[in-house]
């Protein structure tokens, strides 16, 4: 009897040790960490990378089909390509300053506004985005790996949304003219916030207009030295100045009445170099008065939040309502 249990138990894990198991294993419940991702066009984008649910490595994702809220098929657009401006080598903003700089690191390419990565599924979005009609669009996708292939239908849903084309204030931060005292730069006093107007006038080229003016719509001529950089505090500071457009581009020219700054790509500043995007200037005393403290006696000290995000000439005009150009 023994020997028969022996026996028995022998050929079950003899059994048991020739069974075949499929190769690796592709869930079912393959997701995203969200159910939605909000993109602003025109703006590069990255989601979340889907959760694999222990399936098996490397996945294969695609993208197969578009559909707005109605249900109608997109495919149209979204598979469409148009020329997007990308990166061939490092950019490397504390360097490559001048306009010839960062465009030989750069190339133009014919992509779709929104693509997938194949092996993590993470959805990008790119400049091209700007082309595609806002709204809310679901996605089929794709995904196989050893084990076999998976059609996920509506599997997550991006929201396109318009986003302005540029950031300043309130969203990005806030404007001010500060007063420092001619001699000790620790005194301080505020004088009135700055009228922020900022207006799109074309398409091309890639250019600020930035101007400052007073309360009479005078503009302070950055030529004469009207409009300086304003120094950073402390002994001997590193950097000795605070960041201004200047620092960002080296292809600037001024004129009796603005600044003027080209520059290569956006958003711009495409890096921040301290202080988030805030941009700081100087007006000499001898250049103004200002109601309420007598002449000669500070320095007017603006700041300006901005950073863009859309290509094309803009102007920004700064105008102080307390201020009196001589």
């Amino acid at each position: 009897m023994r020997l028969y249990i022996y026996l028995l138990l022998g050929a079950v894990f003899f059994a048991s040790s020739c069974t075949k198991y499929a190769k690796g294993f592709l869930s079912p419940n393959i997701q995203y960490l969200q159910s939605n991702y909000v993109i602003s066009k025109g703006r590069v984008y990255n989601s979340d990378a889907v959760n694999p649910d222990g399936s098996s490595q490397p996945l294969n994702i695609t993208l197969e089909h578009v559909y707005d809220s109605a249900g109608n098929v997109m495919d149209n657009i979204f598979f469409k390509t148009y020329p997007v401006t990308t990166w061939k080598a490092a950019y490397n903003s504390a360097t490559d300053t001048t306009l010839d700089q960062i465009t030989a690191k750069q190339q133009v390419q014919q992509l779709p506004p929104i693509t997938l990565n194949a092996n993590s599924g993470v959805i990008t979005g790119n400049f091209a985005t700007i082309n595609l009609p806002a709204g809310t669009y679901s996605l089929d996708e794709k995904i196989s790996n050893i084990a076999g292939i998976e059609m996920f239908h509506n599997l997550v849903s991006i929201t396109l949304v318009d986003a302005p084309a540029y950031q300043s204030v309130p969203d990005l931060g806030t404007t001010y003219d500060k007063l420092f005292k001619v001699g000790n730069e620790s005194v301080t006093a505020n004088a009135a916030n700055p009228i922020i107007t900022i207006q799109y006038l074309a398409d091309s080229p890639n250019l600020i207009v930035l101007k400052m003016i007073d309360k009479n719509g005078t503009p302070f001529d950055p030529k004469k030295g009207e409009i300086v950089q304003r120094p950073n505090s402390g002994v001997n500071p590193i950097p000795p100045y605070l960041q201004c457009f200047e620092n960002y581009t080296n292809s600037y020219t001024y004129t009796d009445t603005a600044m003027l700054f080209q520059y290569a790509l956006t958003p711009f500043p495409f890096t921040s170099l301290g202080n988030g995007y805030n941009l700081y200037y100087r007006i000499p005393t001898q250049f103004f008065s200002v109601s309420g403290y007598p002449d000669g006696e500070w320095s007017a000290n603006p700041r300006l939040p901005f950073r863009l995000w859309i290509p094309g000439v803009y102007s920004i005009t700064m105008q102080f309502p307390d201020l009196t150009h001589k």
